[in-house]
């Protein structure tokens, strides 16, 4: 495996507790819930459950969840929107990429622990720090669709990213959508839909 994976998805939804839900159902576990009080940013992890604070009307800015080297986070938003693609990077790969996306004219928003980049054309990227995510087991994402109007420059991913990256593939429809992950290394084979319109594809 490369240093560098996509290994993360995040989106916006109106159906936080179902989604949450429905990914503990799967196999993911609640790594954190973060969750907007009182102007600031509160945790309600493990071993919290719904029950010990569902009363309060809590807006969780995010929800992260992992099952092996997959992580999912969902925030709470007005409709059910998808965010961006996590990729896993060392030192040398952030350096390259980055280097790569400015002489590409993608934006660039460098931060302390992540950086974010906005492609010419497709889904906002966030690069992680591998050092800073000690996870592990065996599975791990093996690809994902997204789907849109018209097609991603796929070929301008690959240039800036490195041509062993995993990158979406694309399928036309009328909205921008994440249509399906596929996750390798599951303890059964099914397919499944999430209560946002993600399918699941799980293989052994």
């Amino acid at each position: 495996m490369n240093n560098m994976e996509l290994f993360h998805y995040h989106f916006w939804t109106t159906e936080i507790e179902k989604t949450e839900s429905f990914y503990s159902s799967h196999g993911f576990e609640v790594v954190g819930r973060f969750a907007l009080e009182n102007y600031r940013i509160k945790r309600y992890d493990p071993p919290l459950m719904w029950d010990d604070f569902r009363h309060k009307g809590l807006t969780f800015r995010m929800i992260e969840m992992s099952l092996g080297q997959v992580r999912v986070t969902f925030g709470t938003g007005r409709i059910n929107t998808f965010g961006y693609f996590g990729y896993r990077v060392n030192n040398e790969e952030h350096a390259s990429v980055l280097q790569r996306a400015k002489e590409h004219g993608w934006g660039v928003n460098k931060k302390e622990r992540r950086t974010f980049l906005q492609p010419s054309t497709g889904p906002k990227i966030q690069l992680d720090w591998a050092k800073e995510l000690p996870i592990g087991g065996k599975e791990e994402l093996q690809s994902v669709v997204i789907t849109s109007p018209e097609p991603y420059d796929s070929d301008d991913w690959l240039t800036v990213l490195g041509a062993e990256a995993v990158v979406p593939s694309w399928e036309e429809k009328r909205a921008f959508e994440l249509e399906k992950v596929v996750i390798q290394g599951a303890e059964n084979t099914e397919t499944v839909q999430d209560p946002n319109g993600v399918y699941l594809e799980f293989r052994t």
